[in-house]
């Protein structure tokens, strides 16, 4: 089974979630509770996409969600490479 909606992998995509939380004061076992959450919520997304149990109608609507979170939890991450490298004040 791949392990992905719209070409983001999901565990990843969680750890980046909870990893933004943390960073916003998200803190302990609330921490853990967030990533089984997250973790039961995706999986669940995953399975039911590939074993078509979401209607079809509502497919292209969960990519473009899951597509988008993971589109934009990845540009911090590119911003903070990018200071790093620039030749300004960094």
């Amino acid at each position: 089974m791949e392990y992905s909606i719209a070409g983001i992998l999901i565990i990843p995509l969680v750890l980046g979630l909870v990893e933004m939380a943390k960073r916003l004061g998200v803190r302990g076992e609330w921490s853990t509770v967030l990533a089984v959450l997250l973790g039961t919520l995706f999986g669940s997304l995953v399975y039911g996409v590939n074993e078509g149990l979401i209607p079809e109608q509502y497919v292209p609507y969960i990519q473009w969600g899951v597509f988008s979170l993971g589109f934009g939890l990845s540009i911090p991450g590119l911003h903070k490479i990018g200071k790093r490298f620039s030749l300004g004040d960094a």
